[in-house]
């Protein structure tokens, strides 16, 4: 877990936004590259491509790593 402190230093020490880039640059540092963030519309397509290829062996080794049905409830 990330203290919220941490984040405070974060959104203090930049302008008037937070990109996308600079909150996952943030994050793979902060976890030691546990973590990182990518494209809502990258998950989605590639989510898309398994579900078109799921037979293929590629396809189920994704699918073991990854609960896309947990993916598509809750974070997507």
């Amino acid at each position: 877990m990330i203290p919220r402190l941490k984040l405070l230093e974060l959104a203090s020490g930049l302008n008037n936004e937070i990109s996308t880039h600079s909150l996952g640059q943030w994050l793979k540092v902060e976890t030691d590259s546990q973590y990182i963030v990518l494209p809502r519309d990258f998950v989605i397509a590639l989510m898309d491509v398994v579900d078109t290829f799921s037979d293929t062996d590629q396809a189920k080794a994704l699918m073991s790593n990854w609960n896309f049905e947990e993916i598509r409830g809750t974070w997507l």
